[in-house]
């Protein structure tokens, strides 16, 4: 195989999947304010960087966050996206690389990054955000191909509701 040292040991060892956003459900009797400041999210994580020719893990999918009450005031910020891909990995001039891990989802509207960094390795893809629900694919590389982004979760919101700040995804309101 051509292999050399603790590179049999860590050849085809793709990086691992990030995990999920996880659930989340608020109930109140009366009214559920977030103020401007607060924030609550159920974000997935960052796939882990592929080893010496291997893929990068795919991104974790957002989570569920439901909130039920009589009035929902949200003023701050509700988040449920995906993390990024994480990047394969390669072998550089006879050295094994590890790619880079994908960032973790945030509350952002903006996709949360994929892993790059290494030459002819795959690029992780990028996590969901508010103008794209699915996560990013991959790129292909001839080294090892990146992970996808995590696709985004689910926001709830059952009430009299009213958003004056922010959500991504978008919530459903039930």
């Amino acid at each position: 195989l051509g292999l050399v040292g603790s590179e049999m040991c860590i050849r085809d060892r793709g990086g691992s999947g990030g995990a999920s956003g996880g659930a989340v459900a608020l109930y109140a009797a009366q009214n559920f304010t977030l103020e401007g400041s607060g924030l609550i999210r159920v974000t997935g994580a960052g796939g882990g960087g592929g080893q010496v020719q291997a893929g990068g893990g795919g991104g974790g999918s957002g989570g569920m966050l439901r909130i039920e009450a009589s009035v929902v005031t949200i003023n701050g910020t509700l988040g449920a996206n995906g993390g990024g891909g994480g990047e394969g990995g390669v072998r550089l001039n006879g050295f094994p690389e590890t790619g880079t891990s994908g960032a973790d989802g945030s509350a952002s509207p903006t996709g949360a990054a994929g892993g790059t960094g290494l030459t002819f390795a795959g690029d992780g893809g990028v996590g969901s955000s508010l103008a794209s629900l699915a996560g990013d694919v991959g790129a292909n590389a001839d080294g090892g191909g990146g992970g996808g982004g995590g696709a985004a979760g689910f926001i709830f919101l059952r009430g009299a509701v009213s958003i004056n700040g922010s959500s991504s995804p978008a919530p459903t309101l039930d």
